[in-house]
């Protein structure tokens, strides 16, 4: 075989090895609403999915490295979609202030700048669907 044709079947070959590897990966989407305590919509806040956190400061702790970062539409909805090469994967989901996750732990309401969500929760499509989370201006 001649040089080029060298070059064209590894090229082939890469590009059927490329197409294979982004047909076994998939991904996995985080959507929710974020809604105050009377259940409306708050548009315009910061949301950070992250897997890890720093809890130096217990009270606040912050992002060490965020994955992605968005902000509610005018519906309060939001969405994350990430890679899910690592199956049952454990994120937490930050807001940033004046905000705060109104957490209802064993029936008392806790006050948290962020919530763990597990991708393990997701459907046949790969959607975790948080729901309506409630925030409130602390």
């Amino acid at each position: 075989m001649r040089k080029i044709d060298h070059l064209v079947v590894l090229f082939l070959a890469f590009l059927f090895n490329g197409c294979q590897e982004f047909i076994h990966d998939s991904f996995d989407t985080f959507s929710g609403r974020l809604v105050n305590e009377s259940g409306q919509p708050i548009s315009g806040v910061e949301l950070v999915l992250t897997q890890e956190l720093d809890f130096t400061d217990f009270q606040n702790p912050v992002s060490i490295s965020s994955i992605y970062t968005v902000r509610t539409d005018l519906s309060g909805r939001f969405r994350f979609v990430v890679p899910s090469k690592n199956f049952n994967n454990f994120y937490y989901l930050q807001i940033k202030p004046p905000y705060r996750f109104e957490i209802d732990f064993n029936g008392e309401k806790n006050f948290r700048n962020y919530t763990e969500v597990f991708s393990s929760e997701r459907d046949a499509f790969g959607v975790v669907s948080l729901g309506d989370l409630t925030a409130v201006e602390k």
